[in-house]
């Protein structure tokens, strides 16, 4: 249930931006740090579909983190909510990614952005419909924090050693 005072729609209008602009910076972040290592956990450091998924799921965790102490009292389920939307964003993202390369046999960049907005404004419609669900047990939460810390993981696993034999750790580029 959310509680007065707080506009949900403006929290989600203003996530949507942010995640955008955000996810946006961070693909260049990894050259703007002179490739430093510890970036390279939270930023794309080759073109893969896999690299390319930081964008969304650490811009969404940033502004998940800068809010939550804002409006966890005003609305249900938060951590968990924010676990399932980062699932939804990369999912969404590599399903309609996929599915137009296998139309297009190449990568436009201007589709991958549209794609990565479609993603974002896909995990939003997730985490909203999580926020107004009437109040889950507390595990929920632990599941979230399972779920956010082992992406971060597979985040800084796969950048130290990907899986180059499965096309979504493959470099177009290279």
């Amino acid at each position: 249930m959310i509680k007065s005072g707080f506009t949900l729609k403006k929290f989600i209008i203003l996530g949507i931006l942010f995640v955008a602009a955000v996810g946006s910076l961070l693909h260049f972040l990894y050259d703007w740090s002179n490739q430093n290592i510890l970036i390279s956990f939270i930023a794309p450091v080759s073109e893969s579909v896999w690299e390319h998924f930081k964008l969304g799921f650490y811009a969404l965790l940033l502004y998940g983190l800068i809010t939550y102490f804002f409006i966890r009292d005003k609305v249900n389920n938060f951590i968990f909510g924010l676990s399932l939307s980062s699932i939804g964003l990369n999912v969404s993202i590599g399903l309609l990614f996929y599915l137009y390369k296998l139309f297009i046999h190449h990568s436009i960049p201007w589709i991958d952005i549209t794609l990565f907005i479609i993603g974002i404004i896909f995990a939003f419609f997730i985490l909203y419909k999580i926020l107004t669900l009437p109040p889950l047990p507390p595990i929920f939460n632990w599941i979230g924090i399972f779920i956010i810390l082992i992406t971060i993981s597979g985040f800084v696993i796969f950048t130290l050693k990907p899986l180059t034999r499965f096309d979504i750790f493959k470099d177009p580029t290279k």
